[in-house]
């Protein structure tokens, strides 16, 4: 339940200060936000000023109106038209750092909180990949392995680039991603084909988030280690000079004053003569 839910107004619970809101008070509020979307990246919170650039440069032929931050990584992107926020809900899934970029309506009711996530689409390649098996009922197969095959990437599709096909897949976000995966050939041959992930959704155990594992989280509480000081190997430490003290000598000269002579602790140096008076 969310936080800010407010109890039914009849239970006998409730103090009688309370206001009641109608629903003639937030239907403005209800008009302007019908033609927004709540989105985020998984296993990203991009800053606004990046976000909000990233987003009408992909959206921006719909009439973005507004981009507003509603939580950490969290946003609310509102269009001038329901038109054009129809478009957007319908388009093609959109990709930032090869990172999925979850969208859902925004509704009076909905949680604006990031959902848990059991099936999201990612990019994978298929590197040296022959190009007789560039067709589309052919990498369906082949990526069909890997995951749900959801589209062939353009350049693949137009044959642009051939150091690899890559194709789109559904995949479940607790599921093996192999490395490589075999299909047999027209020929009966069985064909052992190398995978490469543009972005895998590992699963943090410590903040829950995506992409990276416990291992290189940033909120790991690092252990501070003690420092301490160790002798290298084969050096020896160098003892200290113990110095005798040496006598004072004291001589009166022929004017009556009393001469002290002695020797500081710097070996062989002897000290300046200190003249004192009686």
């Amino acid at each position: 339940m969310d936080d800010n839910h407010v109890a039914n107004l009849n239970s006998p619970n409730i103090d009688a200060d309370i206001v009641q809101i109608d629903i003639e008070d937030i239907e403005d509020e209800i008009a302007y936000w019908n033609s927004a979307i709540i989105c985020y990246v998984l296993g990203a919170n991009p800053p606004q000023n990046v976000w909000e650039g990233f987003v009408r440069r992909i959206w921006g032929k719909h009439g973005v109106d507004k981009v507003a931050m509603v939580g950490k990584g969290i946003y609310m992107v509102r269009f001038k038209t329901m038109e054009n926020y129809s478009n957007v809900l319908k388009g093609d899934t959109q990709f930032f750092d090869s990172k999925p970029v979850i969208i859902r309506p925004w509704t009076p009711d909905v949680n604006i909180a990031k959902e848990p996530v059991k099936k999201l689409p990612i990019w994978i390649k298929l590197p040296r990949l022959d190009i007789k098996y560039w067709g589309e009922k052919s990498l369906f197969k082949i990526a069909g392995l890997v995951g749900k095959a959801v589209k062939v990437d353009q350049a693949t599709l137009h044959k642009d680039k051939l150091m690899f096909a890559k194709v789109l897949v559904e995949v479940d976000i607790d599921q093996q991603f192999p490395s490589s995966i075999q299909f047999m050939n027209e020929k009966g041959v069985l064909i052992k084909q190398q995978v490469e992930y543009e972005w895998i959704p590992l699963t943090c155990s410590i903040c829950k988030g995506y992409g990276h594992t416990q291992a290189n989280c940033h909120n790991k509480k690092q252990v501070k280690t003690k420092k301490v000081w160790v002798q290298k190997a084969g050096v020896a430490p160098i003892p200290k000079e113990k110095v005798a003290a040496t006598p004072v000598e004291e001589e009166d000269n022929a004017d009556g004053f009393t001469q002290a002579l002695g020797f500081s602790k710097h070996k062989c140096k002897q000290l300046q003569p200190i003249v004192t008076r009686n």
